[in-house]
């Protein structure tokens, strides 16, 4: 949907691709799961927060092993 809006699109597999790909290519939003393997979405917002504290950062999930509620909230404390 936001391609088709005309906007550019990195998707990566996990938290710590994300990370990588990031900081090589730094973008203008991040819509990042939370429950995700090698690095999870809070430790990814976490990371985001201290070295790019003002890039906007959507976290979102679908559930995993524990219910996402837990997760979000504290998502929504670090100002996702």
């Amino acid at each position: 949907m936001l391609e088709r809006e005309g906007f550019d699109i990195i998707v990566a597999s996990n938290g710590k691709e994300g990370m990588k790909l990031f900081e090589k290519d730094p973008v203008d939003l991040v819509i990042t799961d939370i429950i995700m393997p090698e690095k999870d979405g809070i430790e990814v917002i976490l990371a985001l927060r201290k070295d790019y504290p003002d890039v906007p950062i959507i976290a979102m999930s679908g559930g995993g092993i524990k219910p996402p509620d837990g997760y979000l909230k504290m998502a929504k404390l670090s100002g996702v």
